[in-house]
């Protein structure tokens, strides 16, 4: 982002007739919250493959308005990993087979405690918490289509630095006699499970698994753009069920500034160090091995819990003859996107 474009016009840097961007495409046109559209950057001289001019994103089409508009060919990729709807992509992809497909993608579903505040801040009930979760039915429960329950770190497969196994067990007896430890003769307060939009179903999962080892919980929800203010407006002991998608391929996006943002609350001296030495280390084996203990201490503080690894489901149509294969869906990936004649 230019310093300068920001002094000068303050929040009105980003709007199209003002943004200095040096990619392959930029900004043309946005209303906000429902449409975006770029156009090809002349000025761009980087190694491109591929022939869009245009790209038109529609971000706040209902569900069945998008199945409409992919029906009548005004749509050409159609992809899970751009908030499409379920239910749509399931029927699309058994109606047109051959224009299905599935991808890597740098995703995992989590979910965070709020550990500044007991019972929460006692490390036996987290890892109770974490062993009560029986991951295999949460990723079958009212899924069309299956992502990988997650058994290791928070980093997902694919990308480096991913550790495997390192996830904490199901264990509900185990779950159920550390419960009965912390709590004694008392009950244990309700917990507030907040749902971010799409991940409704989990947290119906999560809350049933911890009502089974004695944890009373209640579930919130709350749209993808008002999950860390609710966040921080909720009182009381708190979950909250989210997703992180890659911003970058690097585990840095997930032990760093991922666990920054949802654990604000959380210190551990170790782990920062690690994730700091990460950070400088040029040494891509130590950093393998650094963030591999980062990994296990998350584990065994289990105050960010990783619930399963998400992959992408793509539909597009006959004419999209080209269309990167890129797990993390920066918008320079359209340079090399190439449609052919209808």
């Amino acid at each position: 982002v230019p310093q300068h474009a920001v002094k000068e016009h303050g929040d009105g840097w980003c709007q199209p007739e003002i943004m200095v961007s040096n990619g392959p495409f930029r900004l043309t046109d946005w209303e906000p919250g429902r449409i975006m559209v770029f156009d090809r950057n002349p000025r761009y001289h980087g190694s491109t493959r591929g022939n869009v001019a245009r790209v038109t994103l529609d971000l706040a089409v209902p569900a069945a308005e998008l199945e409409a508009r992919y029906l009548a060919d005004q749509v050409d990729a159609l992809s899970s990993g751009w908030f499409g709807s379920e239910e749509v992509i399931d029927r699309l992809r058994r109606r047109f087979p051959a224009e299905h497909s599935t991808r890597d993608s740098f995703v995992t579903v989590f979910y965070c405690l709020g550990v500044g505040m007991p019972p929460l801040d006692d490390r036996r009930l987290r890892r109770a918490m974490a062993m009560a979760v029986d991951r295999t039915a949460l990723v079958a429960r009212g899924r069309h289509w299956l992502p990988s329950p997650a058994s290791g770190g928070l980093v997902p497969p694919g990308m480096s630095g991913h550790v495997r196994g390192v996830g904490t067990s199901y264990d509900p007896h185990t779950a159920g006699e550390l419960v009965a430890a912390v709590s004694g003769d008392e009950a244990l307060p309700e917990i507030t499970v907040l749902a971010r939009q799409g991940n409704e179903v989990a947290a119906q999962q999560l809350c049933a698994d911890w009502r089974a080892i004695g944890i009373p919980s209640r579930i919130q929800t709350c749209s993808w753009t008002d999950y860390l203010a609710t966040w921080s407006k909720a009182s009381g002991p708190k979950v909250g069920v989210t997703t992180w998608f890659a911003d970058y391929p690097d585990p840095d996006s997930f032990l760093r500034f991922c666990v920054e943002l949802y654990l604000p609350d959380w210190r551990h001296d170790r782990y920062r160090t690690l994730v700091e030495h990460a950070t400088r280390t040029t040494d891509p084996a130590d950093r393998l091995v650094t963030y591999e203990e980062a990994e296990r201490i998350l584990a065994e503080e289990a105050a960010i819990v990783p619930l399963m690894y998400e992959s992408e489901h793509l539909l597009l149509k006959p004419w999209v003859t080209e269309y990167p294969s890129v797990p993390v869906k920066y918008p320079g990936f359209w340079k090399d996107v190439v449609i052919g004649p209808r």
